[in-house]
């Protein structure tokens, strides 16, 4: 038998990280640690990547596994629990995944530069939604709240209908005056 080079194994841990967390300025931090960390030649180094992460930017977790990659022979992923969003994207570039019996992936959606916050990653699906998300509370404050003040005022449905339609005309327009509706009409159509 050839004498093989024995590879070194390094482990990444993201434990309960809040949705921003993985973000360019982590992946900043962890490269920094690795190339004072890893010392082998990419072709002796293996990496495993224990992932529990909601996500993340989706920028960030890709320039991630292309750096883990140009450092290493092998990566393995493991996930003890979740791995959403940009984790999910980052274990896609692993050579083999290591999942919990109740682990989950997550699904991938659009990451957007929030067009009013700097440095401010969104969720393409949260804009999509994000006229649903009105909609439907609308219809919910016309129903449910104009069915209550019908119910304590006595009026009949037409004057309650017409004053509650009114005011929640008034209380949304703030919200969805924020909203641009072609960039809504674009996630729609990415994500939908």
């Amino acid at each position: 038998m050839k004498n093989q080079k024995v590879s070194r194994y390094y482990l990444i841990l993201f434990q309960k990280l809040d949705k921003d967390m993985l973000d360019r300025d982590t992946v900043r931090l962890l490269q920094a640690f690795l190339d004072e960390k890893i010392t082998t030649k990419p072709e002796e180094t293996e990496i495993d990547i224990w992932i529990e992460s909601p996500g993340g930017d989706a920028h960030a977790a890709y320039k991630l596994i292309l750096d883990l990659r140009s450092r290493s022979n092998k990566i393995y992923g493991v996930v003890p629990d979740i791995a959403k969003s940009a984790a999910t994207l980052l274990l896609l570039g692993v050579d083999k995944i290591y999942m919990a019996p109740a682990a989950e992936l997550g699904p991938l959606d659009v990451q957007l530069e929030h067009p009013d916050r700097e440095d401010l990653i969104v969720s393409g699906l949260d804009i999509a939604r994000s006229f649903e998300f009105l909609i439907n509370t609308a219809i919910a404050l016309v129903i449910i709240e104009g069915n209550k003040v019908r119910k304590w005022t006595g009026l009949t449905r037409q004057p309650v209908l017409h004053e509650t339609l009114e005011f929640v005309a008034q209380f949304l327009q703030p919200a969805v005056a924020k909203l641009d509706p072609s960039l809504v009409h674009q996630q729609v159509k990415d994500v939908g």
